[in-house]
């Protein structure tokens, strides 16, 4: 720095805490000024994330120096959907709400890298849950159809969800749910029918799908 009071170099103080930037700072015959707050990830709380002016730039003794810090604690915002968008416009997604791409699972289904399901922490996440920006998002990916053949598993008596559990590990999908009668509540009623039969003698490739009828 130059002593001669004509200008002065400014210093960089990003990643340091906001203690440690005032009193460096001040001893460079420099103010600061907090300007902001938000929340950056890989920064720790409280820390500097940015500064106006940058880094090595000639200004007179006594500029205010405007720093913007590491909030605490990452701010919550709504999940989106992802579901049924590919996988390159869920990265997008992904990326523009500040949340990371986590660990990228692939499922054999006719829709060949599209997302099947969002997860967080191994969990299906619904669209519009808050989260923790900066959380990682898992995505179940199509991988079109395999080529092993599988028996068609028996779903008679099981709830929708307990059928879609099922078949996915038979690397199977369910198709189309068709109710008979009324159906009040989704949730309590059971499978009374399904196209394939199931059977050693019903065959699907990995990917395809089973119709469910229901019934309350």
């Amino acid at each position: 720095f130059t002593h001669h009071g004509e200008s002065l170099t400014v210093p960089d103080v990003r990643k340091m805490t906001v203690a440690e930037a005032e009193e460096f700072l001040t001893k460079s015959d420099l103010r600061v000024k907090i300007l902001d707050s938000n929340y950056t990830v890989g920064h720790m709380p409280r820390t500097v994330v940015d500064q106006d002016p940058s880094p090595d730039t000639k200004v007179k003794p006594n500029r205010s120096i405007y720093i913007i810090i590491n909030t605490s604690s990452p701010p919550k915002l709504k999940m989106p959907e992802l579901k049924d968008v590919t996988l390159r416009q869920a990265e997008s997604i992904i990326s523009s709400k500040g949340l990371k791409l986590g660990e990228i699972i692939y499922r054999p289904d006719l829709a060949k890298n599209v997302v099947l399901e969002q997860h967080y922490k191994g969990k299906v996440i619904k669209p519009g849950t808050m989260i923790l920006k900066g959380a990682e998002i898992e995505l179940v990916i199509g991988d079109g159809l395999g080529t092993t053949k599988v028996s068609v598993p028996r779903l008679i008596g099981m709830s929708i969800d307990e059928a879609k559990k099922y078949l996915h590990k038979y690397f199977l999908n369910i198709g189309a749910i068709i109710s008979e009668g009324e159906v009040t509540d989704t949730n309590t009623a059971k499978v009374f029918r399904q196209f394939p039969m199931f059977g050693k003698k019903e065959k699907l490739i990995q990917g395809e799908t089973v119709d469910i009828f229901i019934k309350q």
